[in-house]
């Protein structure tokens, strides 16, 4: 005998692939840094030092690795100096940053949710009121 009919198994099927799309869901959420631009939150992180560098072109790579720490990222580290990421680990830095005759290299690995790395930089950055940035989101 047949404990369920073959309806609702496809109904139970359907459930479950519905709760792992809505659990794989990508974040499309916008930040605004300032009160300008609409970001995704991937490029946040860099954007963010982009805008702090701009507004202090004298600043030191060691200062601004004070200034956005590892711990902030976790594994990787927020920033780097181009020749100091191992091959292994270029991609997870995608993002850019000319400044001082050098090549920086932002981490592009933050991750969402309450308790995500992304969601501590925000906090770090918003409460840190020697760095004079806003970043907040952007009404969808």
């Amino acid at each position: 005998t047949t404990l369920f009919r073959s309806e609702d198994r496809k109904a139970a099927s359907d459930i479950v692939e519905m709760v792992q799309k809505i659990n794989n869901r990508k974040d499309y959420s916008r930040y605004s840094i300032n009160g300008t631009g609409c970001y995704v939150k991937g490029v946040i992180p860099a954007e963010t030092i982009r805008t702090y560098i701009n507004d202090h072109q004298n600043i030191s790579y060691e200062e601004l690795v004070n200034l956005f720490p590892d711990k902030l990222q976790g594994g990787f580290g927020v920033i780097r100096r181009s020749q100091d990421v191992k091959e292994k680990h270029i991609k997870r830095y995608r993002h850019t940053i000319e400044h001082n005759g050098e090549t920086l290299l932002v981490c592009s690995e933050w991750g969402g949710g309450a308790g995500g790395n992304f969601q501590k930089f925000i906090q770090y950055v918003n409460g840190n009121k020697d760095l004079n940035i806003t970043i907040t989101k952007v009404e969808e």
